[in-house]
């Protein structure tokens, strides 16, 4: 049975713990640790009193911000312990200078983890293929995984899959501000613009056509779905999202350089 660490239990740890504990395929004892967890925390089951405790493990979850990994003040772990980090912009070579002796996973997974429909990029270089399988297992259970050959690959990966929910939801919320000017309630309008979005990736996710297609499917020549991209397309709205998503990326260089 593998001894898992986790040190952090915000929605992001608390998902993957929450995805091992209702995985009865993987065998896992489970000891997490967060300064900041109130004692009615959902998981006080399984909360050390010290971050010491979460240490005496085989892997090590560091599910903590980026913005804390200077500040943590964290004991060696024993040598030869598997170390995950889902930690934005630290790169291997900062985690290998504060963990010499561990052999070392990044993570990048996205929020819909937390409803079992995450996707994850992982990255680690000349690792044990007992810490490959524990790792392919724990983000296995809560969606899709890429494993990805280069680590710069990370930061592309953080612009696309990592942030790319806001995005999703920032297009949601003009649906449903549009929605709300017909006159919809918000009941209405939250329904309608939801399993539009659903729906839509459904269908997207059992076509084998690509993205380009399936919206021409919905296009007629003159018709609604035409009027509407017609004013997306003269707002420059794609060209902009490309733009916006390479701001992303640079921003998720910056933030690895400076660690």
């Amino acid at each position: 049975m593998t001894r898992l660490g986790v040190i952090g239990v915000g929605r992001m740890g608390s998902a993957l713990i929450h995805g091992v504990l209702n995985s009865p395929g993987l065998a896992c004892q489970i000891k997490a640790y967060d300064h900041h967890a109130t004692p009615d925390h959902p998981l006080k089951q399984i909360l050390c009193a010290s971050i010491e405790e979460a240490l005496d493990c085989d892997v090590l979850l560091l599910a903590i911000k980026p913005q804390s990994f200077k500040e943590l003040v964290l004991p060696l772990a024993p040598s030869g312990t598997g170390l995950i980090s889902i930690m934005t912009g630290i790169t291997t070579t900062a985690l290998q200078a504060r963990f010499p002796h561990q052999e070392i996973v990044r993570a990048m997974p996205n929020t819909p983890l937390m409803v079992q429909s995450g996707f994850t990029g992982l990255y680690g270089h000349s690792i044990s293929k007992s810490l490959h399988v524990f790792t392919e297992q724990l983000f296995g259970n809560v969606g899709q995984i890429m494993w990805l050959e280069q680590e710069t690959a990370i930061d592309a990966l953080t612009a696309i899959s990592g942030s790319g929910p806001a995005y999703v939801f920032h297009l949601m919320e003009a649906m449903m501000e549009a929605a709300l000017e017909m006159h919809f309630s918000p009941t209405e309008a939250h329904t309608m613009v939801l399993e539009t979005v659903l729906g839509a990736a459904k269908l997207a996710a059992s076509s084998k056509q690509p993205f380009t297609e399936l919206k021409h499917q919905v296009t007629s020549k003159g018709g609604t779905t035409e009027a509407a991209l017609r004013i997306l397309d003269d707002g420059q709205v794609r060209p902009n999202i490309v733009k916006a998503l390479h701001a992303a990326y640079a921003r998720a260089k910056i933030l690895g350089a400076s660690h």
